[in-house]
């Protein structure tokens, strides 16, 4: 849910700044000087650093409330975070966000500022974020059906789903490695083709 929530502020932060550079004819002016791809690429990892940030300062959050209240009152014993599912979720938020930052900067650029109702929009283009979130009893109790499987390597659904794989355990590394392969492939694929709106 944070992962979530994370994206599609930032991404919304992203579509808002394409929006508003179309209707102010920015864009144009910036593109004389860059290219399409250098200047999405710029934007995608100035928002995508505001997002870890963000991430980062909710963990740490969580961490200094568990310290105070006492984690042994909250989490159940022996519980433990390993370094590899926090490498992983910066891996995966990255991949996630590329992805989706792409996608609503090109709404933006398509579409212009946000306006009432453009919501609507930017719903249609984070949506399969939502479907490992419905599908949560069904990943957490069964991670290695094939509907979990198939969610955690399908690059629209696998930021979530993926992590919600490795939170279980026991994912097999061709998985995980096969995920992010096809994360970076599609991001690659968005930011090229949005980069093609940006020039036209």
């Amino acid at each position: 849910l944070a992962f979530y929530i994370v994206v599609v502020i930032s991404g919304s932060l992203l579509r808002g700044s394409s929006g508003e550079e179309r209707k102010n004819r920015v864009q144009e002016i910036l593109l004389t000087t860059l290219n399409p791809v250098h200047l999405l690429l710029g934007k995608i990892a100035g928002l995508g650093i505001v997002g870890l940030l963000q991430m980062l300062f909710w963990a740490s959050i969580g961490y200094v409330s568990l310290r105070i209240m006492g984690a042994a009152n909250v989490l159940p014993a022996g519980f433990d975070i390993p370094p590899s599912l926090i490498a992983w979720t910066g891996v995966f938020f990255l991949l996630g966000y590329a992805v989706y930052g792409s996608l609503l900067a090109g709404v933006g650029a398509l579409t212009g500022p946000n306006t009432p109702g453009s919501s609507s929009s930017d719903f249609i283009v984070v949506w399969p974020t939502l479907a490992p979130m419905l599908a949560w009893p069904i990943i957490t109790e069964h991670p290695h059906d094939m509907l979990a499987v198939v969610l955690s390597l399908f690059p629209l659904t696998s930021p979530v789903a993926m992590l919600m794989r490795l939170v279980m355990g026991g994912v097999p590394a061709w998985q995980i490695v096969l995920s992010i392969v096809l994360a970076a492939a599609t991001a690659y694929l968005v930011i090229r083709a949005v980069a093609a709106m940006f020039r036209a």
